[in-house]
Formats: structure tokens, C-alpha cells, sequence
């Protein structure tokens, strides 16, 4: 409850900040978004069960990309506590992780160790190398746009 106080502004203003105050939001936007940001919460730890760093299909999303933008950008333009501010922001920046088209399966993205130990005899790369080669630039790019949007909004 104390979380949902401060972002409705119920805990009266903080004499440390002087005017530019985050936007006060009223009840029902913040119910709104901490449900789909609780959602997404959800999602992303069932993909991080997998390993640290995954890619998964956008199917897998509780919420459309969009509407999860959009909780996550109310919520972050409606708190000036410095350490939420950053998990919301990666929390946005994640979402590149989920991509159209990866299918059922769960996409590492880090180095697979089986392709760390190739022989020089010139062992073909494994499938999971071949994966993680196809996504990462996609993620990488959906990072860059998605970052920019926050700097756009003025939340970054």
C-alpha cells in the first residue's frame, strides 16, 4: 500500500523536490498498470528460469507489447524513486527479449558453452549458436528503439 500512496500522491508532497514532481496518477490508471506490470513480472521469471538472458516468443506475453509500454511508462513517469526508475527502465529495455516468430522454444542468450569448445578441426556450430546468432541483433536493435522511446518521452 505504501508504494500505491506514493504514486497517487497520498503521502503529501516531498519537501526534498522543489516542483518537477513526477505526474500525479489517479487510482485506477496505477491498478491498471501494476496489474499488467505484475503480469509481465510474471512472464519474465518464468523465462529467466531458463537462463539469465533469454528470448522468447512475444506469444508468450501476458499483454500486447504496447499495453505493457504504456504500464510501464505510467509507472515510471509517476515515481521519482531513483532505484523503481531503474527497474522499470530495464523492465522496458527487456521486452526486446520477446520477439515475433522464436516459436516454443527458449532462446539463451548467452554464449552456449558447447560452442565455446569448438575443435580446430572445425566442429559445425551448435543449434543453439545458430539461434542465438539470429536473435541477438533483433534484440539488440528493438533495444536501441526502445530506449530511444523513453528519451523521447522524457522518462529515460
Amino acid at each position: 500500500m505504501g508504494l500505491m500512496n506514493r504514486f497517487l500522491r497520498r503521502e503529501g508532497p516531498d519537501p526534498a523536490r522543489a516542483g518537477g514532481r513526477p505526474a500525479v496518477v489517479d487510482e485506477k490508471a496505477f491498478l491498471w498498470a501494476a496489474g499488467v506490470v505484475h503480469d509481465y513480472g510474471v512472464a519474465m521469471s518464468s523465462i529467466s528460469a531458463a537462463g539469465r538472458g533469454c528470448i522468447a516468443d512475444v506469444r508468450r506475453l501476458p499483454h500486447p507489447k504496447e499495453r505493457i509500454k504504456e504500464a510501464l511508462a505510467l509507472m515510471l513517469g509517476a515515481t521519482d524513486e531513483a532505484d523503481l526508475r531503474e527497474r522499470l527502465k530495464s523492465s522496458y529495455l527487456l521486452l526486446a527479449d520477446w520477439q515475433e516468430g522464436v516459436g516454443d522454444t527458449i532462446v539463451p542468450m548467452r554464449l552456449p558453452e558447447e560452442a565455446v569448445d569448438v575443435s580446430a578441426a572445425g566442429a559445425a556450430k551448435s543449434a543453439a549458436w545458430e539461434a542465438w546468432e539470429k536473435w541477438r541483433p533483433r534484440v539488440l536493435q528493438e533495444e536501441r528503439a526502445l530506449k530511444a522511446e523513453l528519451q523521447e518521452r522524457g522518462l529515460w
